[in-house]
C-alpha cells in the first residue's frame, strides 16, 4: 500500500470577514509523496482511501487571535474615567448591552462581530474603526474629540434664524405690556416688572433655543456633539428639566442631540421621537 503526503495548505482567516483562501507552503511545494509512511495521523490531518492507496491530507488552519484584554483596558478607561458613563448610558448612546459591556471589560470577548465594534466606536466617541484596531492590532483608539480639533470647524447656521409668527406676536404683546406699564403714570410695581421680564425671558429662550438646537444638529458627528459646543453648553445641558417647564421638550431634545451622558435618562420612546425629529 502506498501513501502520499500532499503539500500543506494553510487557511488564513481575515479579521474583516473576507473569505479565506488556501496558500501552499512554498518550502514543501515540491514534496508531494513519501513512500511507506506509517506514521499515525496528527491533528489537522485526515485519511482517505483511494482504491489501493491511502492518501493523507495534511493541513494547518491558523486563526487570528485578538487582543481582548487590551481592548478591555481601553474600553474601561474611556467609559469610566474619561466619559464617566454608566452601562445604561453606553446603551442609550447607541452602544452594546450591559452584559456585552461587562464581558468586554472583563477581557472575555472573542471574535466580536463588526456591529459590536461599530457600536463601541459610537458610544465611546471613538473614530470609526478604533475598536476593531484595538482588538486585532492592539492599537490605541483615536478619540473623536481629538479628530475634531484638527478637523472641520464649527458649522454655524449663519447670522439668522427663522422665527415663527407666534413668537413675533408674543414679543409684540410683551412690548405693549411694558409700554403700558411705563405710560401708566404711576410708580412701576416690582411685581409688574417681574411678570414682564419672565414673559420676555420665555420668548427669548425659545428663539435662542431654536438656534442652538439647529447648530447642535449641524455639528453632530456619529451621535456625538462637537467638543467645542459641549464645553460651551455642558452646564446648560446638565441642568435639571422640570416637568412643568414650558421648554422641557426642546431642552430634552438638545440633550438627545448631545448624546452620551446627557441622553442617559431619556426613555427609548423619547429617543425614537427625537430621532425622527432630527431626520426632518
Amino acid at each position: 500500500m502506498h501513501r502520499f503526503l500532499l503539500s500543506p495548505i494553510t487557511l488564513r482567516a481575515n479579521p474583516a470577514g473576507d473569505a479565506a483562501e488556501p496558500s501552499h507552503d512554498q518550502d514543501h511545494q515540491q514534496e508531494n509523496s513519501v513512500k511507506n509512511d506509517q506514521r499515525p495521523l496528527a491533528v489537522g490531518q485526515e485519511q482517505r482511501d483511494v482504491g489501493e492507496n491511502s492518501v493523507n491530507y495534511r493541513y494547518d488552519v491558523s486563526m487570528p487571535r485578538g487582543h481582548a484584554e487590551i481592548l478591555a483596558g481601553f474600553v474601561h478607561e474611556r467609559r469610566e474615567r474619561e466619559l464617566n458613563m454608566s452601562f445604561s448610558a453606553i446603551k442609550a448612546a447607541g452602544g452594546v448591552s450591559k452584559p456585552t459591556m461587562v464581558k468586554i471589560e472583563a477581557g472575555k470577548i472573542t471574535n466580536p462581530k463588526t456591529v459590536t465594534f461599530d457600536r463601541l466606536d459610537k458610544a465611546l466617541r471613538w473614530v470609526p474603526g478604533s475598536a476593531a484596531a484595538a482588538y486585532w492590532k492592539a492599537a490605541e483608539p483615536a478619540r473623536l474629540e481629538d479628530a475634531q480639533r484638527v478637523g472641520e470647524p464649527l458649522r454655524l447656521t449663519g447670522g439668522s434664524v427663522e422665527i415663527p409668527l407666534e413668537r413675533v406676536s408674543s414679543l409684540m404683546e410683551i412690548q405693549a405690556a411694558l409700554h403700558a406699564a411705563v405710560d401708566h403714570g404711576g410708580e412701576l410695581k416690582p411685581a409688574t416688572l417681574r411678570g414682564i421680564a419672565a414673559d420676555l425671558d420665555h420668548e427669548v429662550n425659545l428663539i435662542v433655543g431654536q438656534w442652538v438646537s439647529d447648530m447642535m444638529a449641524r455639528n453632530r458627528t456619529q451621535g456625538t456633539l462637537h467638543t467645542g459646543l459641549e464645553v460651551v453648553l455642558g452646564e446648560a445641558l446638565s441642568a435639571p428639566v422640570a416637568s412643568d417647564d414650558p421648554n422641557a421638550e426642546d431642552r430634552l431634545y438638545r440633550r438627545y442631540l448631545a448624546g452620551g451622558k446627557f441622553a442617559e435618562n431619556l426613555s427609548a420612546d423619547m429617543q425614537q421621537r427625537f430621532e425622527r425629529r432630527a431626520e426632518q
